[in-house]
């Protein structure tokens, strides 16, 4: 009698455990499925429509709008893994830029910033080229998305990519 009780008890432990796992699991992936914001970046090269001259790099960031309701957003900003001056943030500024924030996305609405990738780099020149970086946006309620973490050394890497178009254009 005492060992199928054993085994009676063994076998509620064993099943609460599995459903407390599944509950999770289910939990988990909602929660993955659930992320409003999803911000990206590329680079591109800017050519003349007419002769196809090539006129420098330029950074873009994508935020993506990828939830149901509608956000307000912030102006993006990139984090740095270090402070330097008492600062490891530092908003993405283009002239070109005339957005005034906070900006309203609607569900599937996507909104860019494009930089010179020139000027972004040179702004950044104490970055060691084997440091993380990442590009972070607020909602109007304070709650930050960010981007997968980007390594430095592969947007550096741009310079000299525009380096070599540059020599070939002038030659």
């Amino acid at each position: 009698m005492a060992s199928d009780e054993i085994k009676l008890v063994l076998m509620s432990i064993g099943l609460t455990v599995a459903v407390i796992s599944l509950i999770l699991t289910i939990r988990n992936r909602m929660v993955d499925k659930k992320k409003e914001l999803n911000i990206s970046y590329t680079t591109q090269a800017l050519l003349s429509e007419y002769d196809g001259v090539y006129h420098g790099l330029v950074l873009c960031i994508y935020v993506l709008n990828s939830g149901n309701v509608s956000i307000f957003i912030n102006r993006p900003y990139l984090k740095t893994p270090f402070k330097k001056d008492g600062f490891n943030q530092y908003e993405l500024l283009s002239s070109k830029d005339t957005t005034i924030y906070p900006v309203k996305l609607e569900p599937g609405a996507e909104h860019s910033i494009k930089l010179d990738l020139l000027n972004f780099i040179d702004g950044l020149d104490y970055i060691n080229w084997y440091r993380r970086i990442r590009f972070e946006v607020k909602n109007s309620k304070g709650k930050i998305y960010k981007s997968k973490k980007i390594w430095f050394k592969n947007i550096i890497k741009q310079r000299q990519l525009h380096k070599l178009m540059m020599k070939q254009q002038n030659a």
